[in-house]
């Protein structure tokens, strides 16, 4: 919801949200939004309500002040103990108005809603040990199932079942022969459940997960969660272990990120209840690797959790693990290090990763190692060489085995190569060729089965438009992303995408609608741990700050950008850094502030490669110049950069240096 709010805040939409006090609402207080305490019911209130569960019995005035006093206001507790003093055995009357009256000295009000509930159980007589036995299998139960794991006569299952329903204990939600009954209140379950001595529980779970494996084998495949559950309230904890880790794997598989964490933690933590052993290790290997990458996908690479999840996988690998799982686990890791911008033991895992690569002789490895070098290389400024890891890594891919690649590395290796190779490209000047290697990104995501792929490359994609310049192609994929991202609760790719539809929001005519995506977003990369690419994002923050009229907290983003460059080495976006604090120095009418923050853009982007970040930073100093009359200059710095491109004429910065060349003429 804390996404959700800013979204629909302008749309017609009525949501209605309820929660407990001790929740906080991470959407602060938009004027949209209008809060209600629910209080507990007042006296007349309540005295209506009891009124209103009694029908044609009058309670007597004594009952009705114990049954308010007891309640004290919570709707739950007035009608389970008006129903408890109702259902009271009277010998004269069976519960009449008259033999409330003539009791009521003798009928206790239960002083607790666990005792209303317990109390109404103990009057069920032979349909309290069903009620109790249906407990077991949860809210929800299936009378086949509960036929099979009770071993009752089916004429005395029904008669005890129709009694659960006319007491208010169950209620159908099916028709025969196979009925599904839900008791009516969760804690109507809980307390037949704990009526029940810890050691038949276990044998009741026990008996339940025995008859689901023999009988109901589609459960077992389609829901092990179920079965798991069971056989962890047997205190079979090797076997239920072995169910939640398919379950998770199975949420994996679904895109069910968080459900699937769920799964793996419980799978994790009774297999570390068992004796140390290699197999344990082993499978815990397993488990881990797992975790990493339905951590990757729920938070962030850089979060701590992926961070703990690879870094055991990495220790138990070293030890019981194979090669691939081993280059695996390592992998995952120098991921999470490289997102959190620590390049220096980033640059150690890889030299590990290429070791290992080099001794498999692997392709598939040796494209992840190609993938990761190339990623290095690009956050520290080296577009050249980047380049080329990326443009080899993709030699080597093969689309065919995206299933397998996800489930090991929490990523496809071959669609990164593919979006940091239209990157490192477009800035190289081959702008052609960048837009297609985005373009084919998008296309394989497409055609393979998972949806965190096709997220990746529209999200990644919008930065490649955002590079171009081009706003429409930025919105149009950005909005994709975020589209695809929400419902699978892909929190770091929404942001991402986010920040570049405030961009393109904010560049299109609305910039304070943009501006506020842009810090939305970087609020929510902040709150990942996340440093790598936050410079770009910051730039762009900068830019919506420009179209915003708000220039100095321009200035205050590029100071950030600039403090993260120079702590963690990440030079990847230096030249546009350079290029946009000129631009603000202009805005504040600062000329010679504005030539020397662009001749520093032209000067880095040279050194760098980025022959297309040289040439933006060109046109501006050169339209500075025009201005000042410094035609011949301007026309010398510009005229050898703008012709020393062999594509991508059809692009916005090649255009305006046309147009800004034709003016110089």
């Amino acid at each position: 919801w804390d996404l959700a709010m800013p979204r629909i805040a302008k749309l017609p939409v009525l949501a209605v949200l309820t929660f407990r006090p001790e929740f906080e609402p991470p959407w602060g207080n938009p004027g949209n939004v209008t809060s209600l305490s629910l209080n507990r019911l007042g006296r007349s209130q309540a005295t209506r309500m009891v009124t209103h569960r009694c029908q044609s019995e009058t309670l007597p005035a004594g009952l009705l002040e114990q049954i308010l006093d007891h309640s004290d206001g919570n709707p739950l507790f007035l009608e389970e103990l008006t129903t408890a003093v109702l259902g009271h055995d009277l010998a004269d009357g069976e519960g009449s108005s008259d033999a409330l009256t003539g009791h009521q000295g003798a009928i206790a009000v239960p002083s607790s809603l666990q005792d209303s509930l317990l109390a109404r159980l103990d009057r069920l007589t032979a349909a309290k040990d069903v009620a109790q036995f249906a407990s077991v299998i949860g809210r929800t139960f299936d009378s086949d199932l509960l036929a099979a794991a009770t071993d009752k006569d089916a004429a005395d299952l029904r008669l005890a079942l129709d009694q659960l329903v006319e007491e208010g204990i169950v209620q159908s939600r099916g028709l025969s022969p196979v009925s599904r009954y839900e008791f009516k209140h969760a804690l109507l379950r809980d307390a037949a459940y704990q009526s029940l001595l810890r050691s038949t529980r276990q044998q009741y779970h026990l008996k339940i997960a025995r008859v689901l494996e023999q009988y109901f084998p589609q459960v077992v495949e389609n829901e092990p969660e179920v079965v798991a559950h069971h056989c962890t309230e047997a205190g079979l904890s090797s076997e239920a272990a072995v169910l939640w880790e398919r379950a998770g794997r199975r949420a994996l598989e679904f895109s069910s990120y968080r459900e699937a964490i769920d799964h793996l933690k419980r799978a994790l933590a009774l297999l570390l209840s068992l004796p140390a052993s290699a197999e344990r290790d082993a499978r815990e290997l397993d488990i881990q690797m797992a975790l990493g990458a339905a951590w990757i996908a729920a938070k962030a690479y850089s979060a701590e959790e992926v961070r703990i999840a690879y870094g055991a996988a990495a220790e138990l690998a070293r030890s019981v693990g194979n090669t691939e799982q081993r280059f695996a686990s390592l992998r995952g890791l120098w991921n999470n290090h490289l997102m959190r911008l620590e390049l220096n033991t980033t640059k150690e895992l890889g030299e590990e990763l290429r070791a290992v690569a080099q001794q498999s002789g692997d392709p598939e490895h040796q494209l992840v190692t190609e993938r990761g070098d190339g990623t290095v290389l690009m956050a520290l400024g080296q577009h050249r060489q980047a380049h080329a890891c990326f443009k080899r890594a993709i030699s080597l891919y093969d689309p065919g085995r995206h299933r397998d690649y996800v489930r090991r590395y929490g990523e496809d290796p071959g669609i990164w190569s593919y979006v940091y190779a239209s990157w490192t490209g477009d800035w190289l000047g081959h702008r052609d060729y960048a837009l297609d290697a985005g373009r084919k990104a998008i296309e394989i995501a497409r055609e393979l089965p998972t949806p965190l792929t096709l997220v990746i490359a529209l999200a990644d994609g919008a930065t490649l438009h955002q590079f171009r310049r081009d706003i429409d192609a930025t919105l149009e994929c950005a909005e994709e992303a975020i589209a695809l991202a929400e419902p699978l609760g892909l929190v770091q790719h929404r942001a991402w995408a986010s920040i570049h539809r405030g961009w393109a929001l904010a560049c299109g005519g609305r910039a304070d609608d943009g501006l506020a995506e842009i810090e939305a977003g970087l609020a929510s990369w902040r709150a990942f741990g996340g440093l790598n690419n936050r410079t770009h994002f910051l730039n762009l923050l900068a830019e919506a700050c420009l179209h915003a009229g708000r220039p100095e907290a321009g200035m205050e983003a590029l100071d950030e950008a600039e403090e993260i460059a120079r702590r963690t080495d990440l030079h990847a976006h230096d030249a546009e850094t350079h290029r946009r604090r000129g631009e603000l120095h202009l805005v504040l009418g600062d000329e010679t502030e504005a030539e020397r923050a662009w001749l520093r853009a032209i000067e880095v982007a040279h050194t760098q490669g980025a022959r297309t970040l040289e040439l933006r930073a060109a046109t501006n100093l050169a339209q500075l110049w025009h201005g000042q009359h410094k035609g011949n200059q301007a026309r010398n710095l510009l005229i050898p950069i703008h012709d020393s491109f062999t594509e991508g004429f059809d692009t916005r910065d090649l255009n305006d240096a046309r147009s800004l060349l034709d003016e110089l003429r």
